[in-house]
């Protein structure tokens, strides 16, 4: 599939094993099969990041790895796929699980108006954190799984137009070769 094309992009596991930061866990995270591009383990490292991009903590990076690794899937897609959410989409994705929540849990934090303090908007801190951690477990597990149907799909009509395409090939071959 065209995922070939990110290798150029990647590190590669001697590149990684020379990094002095991460020599401890080096025999972890440059395991084979955390490495590989394939169905099972492009939509699973894909599900994972998309997961954590819901997860209202800092350390979402961190957590996708630690999940990749244990789940054995693509780690380097799942540490990239992490940054769905970012500076420019968090404010919106995170208001928008945290209004799922609170739709489901039937609350909804009226936060103060801007002249209010800053010690009012500490204080709800545990208000709204429910409510959040709710609508981004629900939103982060539902597109995870969407995420990794799609990816499923498209490799398998991928490898369908493939082999076609060599039968196609075949038969050409075979009938110029009768002839």
């Amino acid at each position: 599939m065209k995922f070939r094309r990110l290798w150029k992009h990647l590190p590669t596991r001697s590149e990684l094993r020379r990094i002095k930061v991460l020599a401890p866990v080096s025999h972890l995270i440059t395991r084979r099969e955390l490495w590989h591009l394939n169905r099972h383990s492009v939509a699973n490292g894909l599900a994972i990041g998309v997961f954590c991009a819901f997860l209202p903590i800092p350390g979402q990076t961190l957590v996708a790895a630690i999940m990749a690794i244990a789940m054995r899937a693509n780690m380097p897609l799942s540490v990239a796929a992490v940054w769905i959410s970012n500076p420019l989409t968090f404010g919106p994705m995170f208001y928008a699980t945290y209004r799922l929540g609170a739709w489901l849990i039937g609350s909804d934090l009226t936060l103060p108006s801007s002249e209010s303090s800053w010690f009012l908007y500490f204080t709800s801190v545990g208000e709204f954190w429910l409510p959040l951690l709710l609508g981004s477990l629900i939103c982060g597990g539902v597109f995870a799984v969407i995420s990794a149907v799609v990816v499923r799909l498209l490799w398998r009509m991928d490898t369908a137009r493939r082999w076609r395409a060599r039968r196609a090939q075949r038969r050409a071959q075979q009938s110029s070769n009768a002839n």
